[in-house]
């Protein structure tokens, strides 16, 4: 039964029940990567020809992913990087920034 179903069942039966608050967690997992891979056997991208924004992109989350499992860290190959990741990458790389989608 979702939460709503649940809230309006409940105030039906007790009329002075009519606040709820919606707590909503989010479960991460986090592995150690392998140990014989460190930070410094992170190869680096071969150069290519220009890209468009969106390669860009997905060429920083790539280098983002390495990163993070070379720290000791494991983070799946689909959907977002936690923020926290992306801000200690771009921490400890400056010089690799998070490419824009926006059009200039």
């Amino acid at each position: 039964m979702g939460s709503e179903v649940w809230a309006l069942i409940h105030t039906g039966k007790n009329p002075g029940h009519r606040d709820y608050r919606a707590t909503i967690t989010t479960m991460w997992r986090a592995f150690p990567s392998d140990p014989a891979v460190s930070a410094d056997k992170v190869p680096p991208e071969p150069p290519e020809a220009p890209r468009t924004p969106r390669q860009m992109a997905d060429a920083w989350v790539r280098r983002v992913r390495k990163w993070a499992h070379a720290q000791g860290f494991y983070v799946s190959d689909g959907g977002a990087l936690p923020h926290l990741i992306m801000h200690a990458y771009v921490t400890a790389h400056p010089h690799d920034p998070r490419p824009s989608l926006r059009r200039r």
